[in-house]
């Protein structure tokens, strides 16, 4: 017996969960699927948290990435906790109401109950609400064999990967959540100040510890995914010869994660730190929305659009360090596709025209401005998927460093490229670039990537859905 032949051997491919707009790209990569199409591995993965500063609107990011996944995914179901008893089931609804795939469910209805299940601290502490999950995640992994689900992924023999369907856990915020032993203690044996609290505090952490090294492995045995929130704050240091703690290398300077453990940084697949929010505005002097949707957002001084400012610190599956800038509205959430519009206009990449009136390269029929931009996305899907496949060309450009020169081009060639060959910019902009679970295909619009217009292109590829006659 080889030394080898009683060690199991890691798979070569998990599934990630696509979320789209700029998440994407900067944590996966291409594979090829059963027809040849090449598939974006990549988004959510086991564990992903969201830090910031107060107000800077981690729950909104948060709720984007957990309910779209939720939406593409059918078969996933989802348990969101609430340390802090502030979440409302109208946040929920409104948040997973925007992807037609969950439009006009109700989570406070027996109906929606089943699909998403909202638990607040003041009912359960965190510990025996984690010793729930923990036991759902053994039962799964006990009958995964039954409950698992095929997917477009198949292994180097030409077996389809199948995994269990998606159980999503959201803990916001982590800062917050409470162990019964430390919080009755806290409670019944010491009053405000004294200092025997601070030994409870040290335990809350040890057991803080406890909890999120369990994550990883919980998640993968069981199909689980972890959704995170986290405070930061200032990092404020009394004795100026203790050691520094070590920090991830593209966290912000002087800044610190708030009642979470030092492991909090190292067991996320995707840590995104937020360090900044600001209004949109259209400038300094017209403090007008930069987007404006309605004849509110043209008065000075609105405040419905901001910007934040993150970066990736923690990134297991791509580069760490990249910076996003996401485009969230106060009424709406984050709003995927203006953030791409907002992403391309800083580039300057994939638009011809002037300055104040312009078209995307690769859909020409439609002219855009900064003043219509938001209400044409809401009425175009056309616009939108053509916002997303430039998007990603421009990501591929920064962000991989082993990109096919041959193979990528810009957005102006590919399109004449694409329409010299004879196909219908029409038939491929009505077309989705994520991947979905073999139940759910025929529910769903054909499958592009925005990979296998580049090998379309390069007569690399032909999509087996494409109409023959054409």
């Amino acid at each position: 017996m080889g030394f080898f032949d009683s060690l199991p051997q890691a798979p070569k491919l998990r599934p990630h969960l696509n979320v789209g707009s700029v998440f994407d790209i900067p944590t996966g990569n291409y594979v090829l699927g059963q027809h040849g199409e090449s598939i974006l591995n990549a988004g959510v993965s086991t564990v992903n948290s969201i830090a910031g500063p107060g107000n800077t609107f981690k729950s909104e990011i948060l709720n984007y990435l957990f309910f779209t996944v939720m939406a593409r995914y059918s078969p996933s179901q989802g348990a969101a906790y609430d340390t802090e008893n502030s979440m409302t089931y109208k946040r929920l609804n409104r948040a997973a109401n925007r992807h037609w795939q969950l439009k006009d469910v109700d989570f406070s209805s027996a109906e929606g109950a089943n699909k998403l299940r909202l638990t607040q601290s003041a009912d359960i502490l965190g510990d025996d609400y984690f010793e729930l999950i923990k036991e759902g995640s053994r039962e799964r992994a006990k009958a995964s064999k039954k409950l698992e689900i095929g997917t477009p992924f198949f292994d180097d023999s030409g077996k389809q990967i199948a995994i269990l369907p998606p159980m999503l856990v959201n803990i916001d915020s982590l800062t917050e959540f409470k162990v019964s032993a430390v919080q009755d203690k806290l409670v019944d044996k010491n009053a405000v100040g004294e200092s025997g609290a601070n030994t409870q505090f040290m335990k809350d952490g040890a057991a803080k510890t406890q909890l999120i090294t369990q994550l990883p492995n919980m998640g993968v045995q069981g199909g689980l995914y972890f959704f995170l929130v986290a405070h930061i704050g200032m990092g404020i240091e009394m004795d100026p010869y203790a050691p520094k703690a070590p920090k991830l290398t593209h966290s912000r300077s002087g800044t610190k994660t708030k009642g979470v453990p030092e492991k909090f940084s190292f067991i996320n697949n995707n840590l995104f730190e937020i360090f900044d929010a600001k209004v949109l505005y259209n400038s300094s002097a017209d403090k007008s929305a930069r987007y404006p949707k309605s004849d509110s957002d043209r008065i000075a001084g609105t405040s419905d659009l901001t910007v934040v400012h993150m970066v990736n610190t923690r990134n297991k599956n791509g580069p760490s360090g990249i910076k996003f800038e996401l485009v969230i509205s106060q009424s709406e959430g984050l709003l995927p596709h203006l953030t791409n519009f907002h992403f391309l206009k800083g580039q300057n990449y994939g638009f011809s025209g002037n300055n104040t009136t312009y078209v995307l390269d690769i859909y020409p029929e439609v002219t855009l401005s900064r003043t219509t931009i938001r209400s044409k996305i809401d009425e175009d899907p056309k616009l939108c998927r053509a916002l997303e496949i430039v998007t990603q060309l421009r990501q591929m450009e920064l962000y991989w460093s082993d990109i096919d020169p041959a193979l990528h081009v810009t957005p102006d060639v590919l399109y004449k490229d694409i329409k010299e060959l004879g196909y219908d910019w029409d038939i491929l902009l009505d077309t989705r670039d994520y991947w979905v679970f073999e139940c759910d295909e025929s529910k769903e619009k054909p499958f592009l990537s925005t990979m296998d217009l580049l090998r379309m292109r390069a007569g690399q590829y032909v999509p087996w859905w494409y109409p023959k006659k054409t």
